[in-house]
């Protein structure tokens, strides 16, 4: 490799990573963040999609620009095709803003690669004290209401028990999707616990109330905390009253 060869590769490097760390920074200017957006989207590889993503970090004052900034980042990544895959895997890991590159991931992978991406991407371990962790566990939640997977059910079902309750209700509307009578006994066990919220428990009525899954084997605890309105028929089937 030639002197100037040399020269003009390390001036590349260093523009990339100029343009990244602007694209990444809330206060960059607008000229220079669009500047290396529109750079950026211009260059191959791994390092230069992944630059681009970091655009998703943050949200500036002026929504209109920060919409059309956005939008225009994700219309450069769709452009990459297969290659943008890998990092917007890495970014997704990595990030607690996962709305728009799960969007354009959707879009790259097949729905069974983007379902076991998602699952997997989903921690079951406790995170307590970890605002941001948990909130992307429920993010993640919300997105996987959409399939009705083995996968799916499976690594809902684990979270039932974590100890934070906004998780339990997201989990349960995962799992009241995918209509799957195999959680019957689970969802009876945490609705006749005594210490359990009233949201949980009120989700847990509305899923029985909603299904043809009776509560054989628990009808007299269930009885006892049902609260008003709702009444348990002779089948066995939660019901509420005038909602026949």
């Amino acid at each position: 490799m030639s002197f100037f060869t040399k020269l003009i590769e390390k001036q590349k490097k260093r523009k990339l990573a100029s343009s990244i760390e602007k694209i990444g920074s809330k206060n960059t200017t607008l000229e220079s963040r669009q500047g290396a957006i529109e750079y950026l989207s211009k260059q191959s590889g791994f390092e230069a999609i992944y630059g681009l993503l970091q655009r998703f970090n943050y949200t500036i004052d002026k929504s209109i620009v920060d919409n059309d900034e956005k939008e225009k980042v994700v219309e450069y990544v769709l452009a990459y095709g297969v290659e943008a895959v890998p990092p917007l895997q890495k970014y997704i890991v990595k990030s607690e803003t996962i709305g728009l590159p799960l969007r354009i991931l959707r879009k790259l992978i097949s729905e069974e690669d983007y379902i076991r991406f998602l699952v997997d991407t989903l921690k079951t371990e406790e995170s307590i004290f970890d605002h941001k962790a948990e909130e992307k566990k429920i993010d993640i939640l919300h997105y996987l209401e959409e399939f009705k997977n083995p996968l799916v059910f499976d690594k809902a079902r684990m979270l039932l028990n974590d100890y934070d309750e906004r998780i339990r209700l997201a989990a349960l509307s995962v799992l009241e999707k995918q209509d799957n009578e195999v959680i019957r006994d689970d969802l009876l066990k945490i609705l006749i616990k005594p210490e359990e919220s009233r949201r949980i428990t009120s989700k847990i009525i509305d899923i029985f109330k909603h299904t043809h899954w009776d509560v054989k084997g628990y009808r007299k605890l269930v009885e006892e905390m049902l609260p008003d309105g709702f009444y348990i028929t002779k089948e066995g089937f939660i019901r509420e009253r005038g909602n026949n």
